[in-house]
């Protein structure tokens, strides 16, 4: 028992430190409407739109979603897929606001996206997008199963608990009949 005590306490460890190490933030959205990734960053340094570079990836793969550099928009750098449906909020950079609208989203959009903002320091924001269908439900079950494995892993080490303490007690009472020794020292008559 102690052996699965650890393992089930290793496990929790595992799971905290890989959600503190790489916190991500779960959006969701109907295939067809807009959505906004967030990206928060906060810097104390005198603000100058010149000195902001923020970078819009999706991962894995690196593709370039946005990408504003020294003060404007660089369209080349975007992948066409994106193009005409991204769009920063310029008045909001000076206040730390660097979020990303998408437009029109589709099933292919889910997934993982990466802002990477420069300005005297590099600062990461994860988002992960999730595509509803309005009629289904979800239509990416690759994302719904990667949030939902730690429930997995966790109901399957928790039978794996309850098993191993049944076995336990089943050895401490091997041998033991489920008759009353005084029904079977009584002879017939």
């Amino acid at each position: 028992m102690v052996g699965s005590r650890n393992l089930l306490s290793n496990f929790f460890l595992l799971i905290a430190l890989s959600h503190s190490a790489d916190a991500i933030e779960l959006i969701s959205g109907f295939e067809g409407e807009d959505v906004i990734l967030p990206c928060f960053i906060t810097y104390k340094e005198k603000f100058s739109y010149e000195a902001v570079n923020i970078h819009w990836t999706f991962k894995p793969g690196n593709i370039r979603v946005y990408r504003y550099f020294k003060g404007s928009f660089q369209e080349t750098f975007q992948d066409a897929r994106y193009r005409g449906r991204t769009k920063i909020f310029y008045e909001e950079i000076p206040e730390g606001n660097l979020s990303l609208l998408l437009k029109n989203i589709q099933v292919s959009d889910t997934g993982r996206y990466e802002c990477l903002a420069f300005i005297t320091k590099m600062q990461i924001t994860h988002v992960e997008l999730v595509i509803k269908d309005k009629t289904y439900g979800y239509t990416n079950e690759s994302s719904v199963i990667s949030l939902s494995m730690p429930v997995v892993i966790f109901c399957l080490l928790a039978g794996l608990c309850v098993v191993l303490r049944r076995r336990k007690k089943s050895r401490g009472t091997a041998g033991m009949s489920l008759v009353p020794e005084s029904t079977k020292t009584k002879k017939p008559l």
